[in-house]
């Protein structure tokens, strides 16, 4: 049962270490991911309505590809689950880093995108679309 948080802190950094997503419009990931609400149900979606208020650490609101008041910094504390509000409005794709998770937000609805990390770090939440940095995600 401990083996799990370990694996996963192991993923966390390799793919830190690996990742180093930037101005390229391509994802290298090999397996694709989807976005899910911290909340523990299976097979739940990305969407507001599945997130746990008290899991929710911050919201974004993008207009043109560009968060409104510019990047946020944001903590929280490894291995926890924590969840990122985000409305754009247009679609568009969210990357969350060291977890490498890829969230598609569409246009106008608010979304739960996790943004939980296993190791402690310091992480960027993006849109891929615009190349924007919505968050600095601070993990202790």
């Amino acid at each position: 049962m401990r083996r799990t948080p370990v694996l996963l802190s192991l993923l966390a950094a390799g793919a830190v270490a690996l990742a180093g997503c930037g101005s390229s419009g391509g994802s290298t990931s090999s397996a694709p991911s989807t976005g899910t609400s911290a909340a523990p149900s299976s097979g739940a979606s990305a969407s507001s309505t599945n997130a746990a208020e008290s899991n929710v650490i911050g919201t974004v609101t993008m207009v043109k590809g560009k968060p409104e008041g510019g990047a946020k910094r944001i903590s929280t504390k490894a291995g926890q689950p924590a969840i990122l509000m985000v409305t754009s409005d247009t679609a568009t794709e969210i990357h969350v880093h060291g977890a490498d998770r890829h969230i598609q937000v569409p246009a106008n609805k608010p979304t739960a995108v996790d943004v939980s990390e296993a190791a402690p770090g310091s992480y960027e939440v993006e849109d891929h679309a615009s190349d924007a940095l919505l968050v600095q995600l601070r993990v202790s």
